[in-house]
């Protein structure tokens, strides 16, 4: 049985054959690297993103509520005091 072989020394005249599997390796490994980095970096920009909505969202919260409370005893007891 025969197998069908290409080797760059076909096409480049060379009689010394050139190893690909190792720039193959090289390439796959380097693409394989930027993928996780850019994944990486977009989970922890999607984290920082909800944990500054969280605390934004706190803030406005404990602001809110703060001055509603403030504003409900103000006025009861001042209601109280005029009537």
């Amino acid at each position: 049985m025969s197998t069908f072989y290409l080797n760059a020394s076909d096409f480049l005249g060379k009689a010394d054959p050139f190893d690909w599997a190792t720039i193959y390796a090289a390439l796959i490994g380097s693409v394989a690297l930027l993928v996780g980095y850019f994944i990486q970096k977009a989970i922890e920009r999607g984290s920082k993103n909800r944990e500054n909505s969280k605390e934004a969202y706190l803030k406005f919260l404990n602001d809110f509520s703060d001055n509603t409370v403030e504003e409900v005893i103000h006025d009861d007891y001042l209601r109280l005091s005029i009537i």
